[in-house]
């Protein structure tokens, strides 16, 4: 493992010497048991969403609060 942080290289490639099977290291993860990637966080459902991106409430209240001034006048 510190061999892996030292070269700055994934532990499947160190070991295996092959690439992830994907690049997005944030939503997949390989399974060790079946080599397999698996979605990290499972199905994203509508609370799941509102977790990760509650801060992008504020961007959609902006707009329907600009686009209800540029209508009303």
């Amino acid at each position: 493992m510190k061999l892996a942080d030292i070269l700055n290289v994934n532990l499947d490639t160190l070991v295996r010497g092959t690439e992830p099977a994907s690049s997005d290291h944030d939503q997949f993860t390989v399974n060790p048991t079946t080599g397999l990637s698996t979605r990290r966080y499972g199905q994203m459902n509508g609370w799941d969403f509102l977790a990760r991106f509650w801060w992008a409430i504020f961007g959609l209240v902006g707009m329907i609060g600009w686009i209800l001034i540029q209508v009303l006048h």
